[in-house]
This record gives C-alpha cells, structure tokens and sequence, in this order.
C-alpha cells in the first residue's frame, strides 16, 4: 500500500506540474483546453500502458516502462501490487521519476518566468536554450 502511494504522489506531482506549466501559456481561460491535451494525451497514454502491464507485470513491456517517466508511475505501481519487485529497480525508478519531477518544475519556472500575453511554447524552448548557450560561453 505504502509502495502505490508514493508512486501516486510522484506521478501527481509530475502531472500537476507539467498540466499548470502547460495551462500558464494561455491569456484566456477558454484557450486551457486546448494547451493542455498534450498532458491529457500523455496521461491516456500511461494509463493504457499500465494497463496492459496488469497483463503480465513481468513481462519485458512492463519492466521496461517501469524505468521510463512517466510511464513508471503507473506501471511500477502496478508491478510493486502484482509481484515482487527489487528493491534496487524501484529504487532506480523513484530516482528517474524525481528527476522527471524536477525537470518539470524547472520548465514550469522557464514558462511562469514569462508572465503577461500569451506565451508559445517554441518561445520559451527558445530562452532555455538561449540561457544554456550563455551559461556554456561562460565557462569557457
């Protein structure tokens, strides 16, 4: 039990995250539906493959997408209530899976950084990468 709710904390914190990022570059509270139907998209997605991980959860489907954010939110939940898993691979999961956390809270900070009109997300891919080429020239 305890094991599921740590991915439902983690899989939640990426999804919010990454759904608020998404939802903060439009002006208009009509224009939120459709920023955000990549996160809902990507929510489908992973549970459709956690579904078929119910299937058989040690299968090669279901190992692989246990590693890979954000699928693994699902899926290794799915893997830790149906079977035995390593402790060395949840492990290595919860890992990949805050890294994912905090790369969208970053870009989240990217995109609310750019407040007033609407914002493309193609500009604010722009600044990021503007920023890691000033930050490169720098050091060296």
């Amino acid at each position: 039990m305890a094991g599921v709710l740590v991915w439902f904390v983690l899989g939640y914190a990426f999804f919010s995250t990454l759904s608020a990022s998404f939802a903060s570059l439009v002006s208009r509270q009509e224009e939120v539906d459709t920023v955000l139907t990549p996160p809902v998209m990507t929510v489908l997605v992973t549970c459709l493959v956690a579904f078929c991980a119910t299937d058989e959860p040690t299968g090669t489907l279901a190992t692989v997408m246990s590693y890979v954010p954000p699928f693994s939110s699902m899926v290794m939940a799915v893997r830790v209530a149906a079977t035995e898993v390593p402790l060395w691979q949840a492990g290595l999961s919860i890992a990949a899976m805050v890294a994912a956390v905090l790369a969208a809270l970053a870009f989240g900070a990217k995109v609310y950084q750019r407040t007033g009109a609407r914002v493309k997300l193609g500009d604010v891919v722009r600044v990021r990468q503007m920023d890691d080429l000033k930050r490169a020239r720098r050091l060296t």
